[in-house]
């Protein structure tokens, strides 16, 4: 099994994986401020969530940017990797009765592997890198301003890459497997 976040927080915005059928969607939530209430806020809780539904299985990771609170990182069993941009301006009235949810669609697409995508990372130090662990044992280095090439493939584990993670320098990248 593989060691992933199925709720994933930036300073802005909270996501959920999502339960549904035929699918894998997961929810955007804004994290209002401790420290500061957000203007005219209710703090009433919606009855309908947005949600982003572009895989077609369930979601397995999500991370968010360290470079930037509005993108988010999604890996799932449809062996795709997906990245959504979050507008400012989504939750604008959030918590208003009149407040319309819309759901939110992926700005980059990467078919990452023909297996599921069960790790997703982003570089700690590099603003456009992210790394995916698949099922065919892999890691892949993406750009994600260019998502047509792979920069980087590691090979060699013969089973489940369960985790990634960086140093806070960004290097080493490190890894556990089930081999």
């Amino acid at each position: 099994a593989w060691d992933t976040n199925l709720v994933s927080a930036s300073g802005r915005y909270i996501s959920v994986n999502w339960n549904a059928f035929g699918g894998g969607p997961f929810a955007i939530l804004p994290l209002p401020s401790t420290f500061a209430a957000i203007p005219n806020f209710l703090y009433k809780r919606p009855e309908v969530i947005p949600l982003a539904r572009s895989h077609t299985a369930p979601v397995l990771d999500t991370d968010w940017s360290p470079h930037n609170d509005f993108i988010v990182a999604l890996g799932g069993e449809d062996g795709e990797v997906m990245i959504w941009k979050v507008e400012s301006s989504a939750f604008e009235d959030w918590g208003q009765d009149h407040w319309v949810p819309e759901d939110f669609d992926p700005v980059a697409r990467i078919d990452a592997s023909p297996r599921k995508i069960g790790q997703v990372l982003f570089h700690p130090t590099t603003s456009n890198i992210l790394i995916s662990a698949s099922g065919e044992y892999t890691v892949k280095l993406w750009d994600f301003a260019d998502t047509d090439r792979t920069r980087s493939v590691l090979t060699g584990h013969k089973d489940t890459i369960q985790c990634l993670a960086f140093n806070s320098a960004g290097t080493p990248m490190t890894m556990t497997c089930r081999d």
